[in-house]
C-alpha cells in the first residue's frame, strides 16, 4: 500500500540498454557517471556467489536483466537540469546506434 503522503525516494532510477558496458563508456566520456551496480543476480560486485551456494543459472533472468542494467545519478542534488542531460545524453546515444 502507497500512502497519501508519502513522497518517494528515487534512490535508484534503472534502465535496461542492450548495449549497455558501451553507453558506461559513452556518458564517461561526457563527463556522467551512470551505475552498473547491480550486474549479477547475487551481490555486492566483487564477490563470489558460490560460496553463498549459488550457481550460474540459478536465476536466469536476474542474471539477464543484471547485464543490462544502468542506473541514473540520483541524490538529493540531483536537479532537473542534471536529470534532462542524463536524459539528453542517453537519447543521443540511442539516436547513433538506431535503437536500444
Amino acid at each position: 500500500e502507497i500512502y497519501p503522503n508519502s513522497t518517494p525516494a528515487f534512490l535508484y532510477y534503472t534502465i535496461q540498454a542492450e548495449n549497455r558496458d558501451e553507453l558506461l563508456k559513452f556518458a564517461s566520456k561526457n563527463h556522467i557517471i551512470l551505475g552498473d551496480w547491480f550486474p549479477a543476480a547475487l551481490g555486492p560486485k566483487g564477490i563470489d556467489p558460490e560460496k553463498f551456494g549459488y550457481k550460474r543459472g540459478d536465476c536466469p533472468i536476474a542474471e539477464k536483466v543484471g547485464l543490462k542494467s544502468i542506473n541514473f545519478p540520483t541524490n538529493i542534488k540531483t536537479s532537473a537540469v542534471d536529470a534532462k542531460k542524463v536524459a539528453e545524453l542517453i537519447n543521443s546515444f540511442i539516436n547513433k546506434k538506431g535503437g536500444s
